[in-house]
Formats: structure tokens, sequence, C-alpha cells
């Protein structure tokens, strides 16, 4: 089933907050990933979507049906929430079974579509437990059950993962969007974790004060940021203010950089975005004076981190006070660093979006 959200306003009375002129169109089978800073509204679209609050203005449509006015209990949604919101003084299979007794299906018919869900998801000899004899995981994967067994036509997930460890995480997220995909359901997540944003998603839209600033694939809103807002939110960044000086350079205080200036003009203002995997560390600059060599800056690390398989530090560009990250397997010394011309991305100034 499709979801189409299509110029939706809310807002909480007596407040300036909500969500505004918000559009989503999800094709079936999609997973639509939510993210923003708190505030930002990507919970109050949901429960919009949910039928849990009705839009002060525009339409939801599931597979072209509006379902604006619909009441929660008659969209057919599984919803799955942070807390999970399981039943205490029920069994793991009372619980999974629960949306199917109030749809009127006979009971051996719950329980055998509810046990059928529980072995999908790894739970089957847990059927007779009770949620708080269980892990946060384990609880986590009985309210994933529930929300698909009743075949819904649309997955509605609210922070589904925050509260479990990151190990856990990781093999949650997988076996969602697995899940999803076997059924071929239209999913919606909400969530703060970028990296849960990037790999599960077919689209990502990111929310900033309620409007959704941009809506694309996880690559395209990690590698073609629409403004400084997106290119800061997602992922990790230098973002410097510049001014186009040349048909192939930009000035960004410290130094000048090479680069592709695209459709700016001279003099003009922007934001230059450079990820920090495109910062190459080097040992020493390929020539014996680094201001011969374009993008090559020399000078002590500021900082210099281990993640395990990543390691992340800043070159403290010298003559300047300027901080360049960069992020790097290598494990050998960085006496200086060379940005790509290629990599350096140019941005509107400030926080105006790409038209």
């Amino acid at each position: 089933m499709s979801i189409d959200i299509e110029q939706c306003n809310f807002q909480y009375p007596g407040t300036g907050v909500g969500v505004f002129d918000v559009s989503i169109n999800a094709a079936q089978g999609e997973l639509i990933a939510v993210i923003g800073a708190s505030g930002s509204g990507k919970t109050t679209m949901l429960k919009l979507v949910a039928g849990f609050e009705q839009p002060d203005s525009g339409c939801i449509r599931v597979n072209g049906q509006d379902v604006t006015h619909v009441p929660a209990r008659e969209r057919n949604m599984g919803v799955v929430f942070q807390s999970y919101a399981l039943f205490p003084l029920m069994s793991c299979l009372d619980n999974v079974a629960y949306p199917l007794k109030i749809r009127g299906v006979s009971q051996a018919e719950r329980h055998k579509r509810a046990l059928a869900m529980l072995d999908r998801v790894g739970l089957g000899a847990f059927a007779r437990r009770f949620p708080g004899s269980m892990s946060g995981g384990q609880q986590q994967r009985v309210a994933l059950a529930r929300a698909l067994v009743f075949n819904p036509v649309v997955l509605l997930l609210d922070e589904p993962l925050s509260a479990l460890d990151a190990g856990l995480r990781v093999e949650m997220r997988s076996q969602i969007c697995e899940l999803q995909r076997e059924h071929g359901i239209t999913a919606l997540h909400v969530t703060h974790d970028q990296e849960e944003a990037l790999s599960m998603a077919t689209k990502i839209a990111l929310m900033h004060q309620g409007r959704i600033v941009q809506l694309a694939s996880p690559q395209e809103l990690y590698d073609n940021p629409n403004s400084r807002l997106v290119a800061a939110f997602v992922g990790q960044a230098n973002l410097w203010e510049g001014t186009v000086t040349s048909q192939s350079r930009v000035d960004v205080g410290f130094a000048t950089l090479a680069c592709e200036i695209g459709a700016y003009k001279e003099g003009a203002a922007v934001t230059v975005l450079v990820r920090p995997e495109h910062v190459q560390p080097l040992q020493e600059p390929a020539s014996a004076s680094p201001g011969l060599c374009p993008n090559t800056f020399r000078g002590p690390l500021a900082s210099d981190t281990f993640l395990g398989a990543l390691r992340r530090f800043e070159l403290a560009a010298e003559g300047t006070s300027a901080r360049i990250l960069g992020e790097t397997t290598a494990r050998t010394p960085v006496g200086c660093i060379h940005i790509d011309p290629h990599h350096v991305r140019l941005l509107p100034p400030g926080d105006i979006p790409l038209a």
C-alpha cells in the first residue's frame, strides 16, 4: 500500500508547535525514515498518519483512499512504540494475538497466527513467558510481531530501537528490514539514530521546526545536502563560509581551495562542505612546499581519536586557527592532509536551501 501525505498542517492549540505543509509520498514496500532534532515534528507527523491526531488541513491517503478523518482503530496500521507498550499481565502469545482478538478472530486461529509470528521473530519458545521476564530486545521483537500479525497496510515505527544497546540495535534493524521487505509493507520510521536511518531507509525526510527541509535517498541526502543545515545534521562535516574567487577557486578565509564551482559566479557567497572521509592524511606533502600543492595543509594534530575500525582526527592548519576534521582507517602518523578538489562541495550560504 502506498502512503501520500499531502500538504498537512497541524498546530498544538495555544502554541506555535506542530507540522507545517508536510508532504511525503511513499510507494508500496518503501521504508521512509524521518529524522530531525527533538521537537522538529517527527512524532507529530507519525501521529497524524496513525490517526492519533487530526490535521488542521491537508490530506492523508493510503493506496489512494483518503483516510484523513478515519479513526485510528479503522486504519489497519501496525504501530511499534519506543516503550514497546506490551500488556504486562498477558503472555507473549496473548500480546501478539490481541490485535486479532479485537478483530473477532477465533481463539484457535489467532493463537496459531500469533505463534507463527513469534517463530518468525525467533521467540516461539517464549510464547508463554510474560514481558517482565524478558530482555528489552526480546520485548521489542514481541512488539514487532504484534504489529505485523494482522497484516497491516502500513507499519509505523516510533523510535523502536532507542532503548536497546548498540549491538542489539544493529541486529533488530536488520530484522525489521527483513520482515518489512518480506511482507511488502510500506513503513514510516521515526528515529534519532542517523546510522539507523541511513542503513534502513529507501528515502529519508529531515525535519526542522515542523517542516521537511529535504526528502531524498540516504546517499543523496549525505552526498548532496541542499543546505548547511542538512549537511551539518547528517553525518560529520567540515563547513566553512566562503566566496568564489575564480572559475576553480573558493576563498574560505584560512585558505583558497581548488574546487568545481558549478553554476556559482565569481564573487558569490557560498558554504563549503568537505566530508571528513575525503580528507586524505599524509605523512608529508607531495611537494616540499605545501603552498605549491592546492588543498594541501601541514600542521599538528589538535585531536586524534581511536574509534576501532575508524580514526577521527583534527589537523590544526599551520599558521591559521582553522581545524580540519578527517577520518581514516590508517594508523600511520599524520603530518599534513590533502583534499581532492572533486570532493569540495559548494552549498548556498547560511541555511538557504538549494531550489
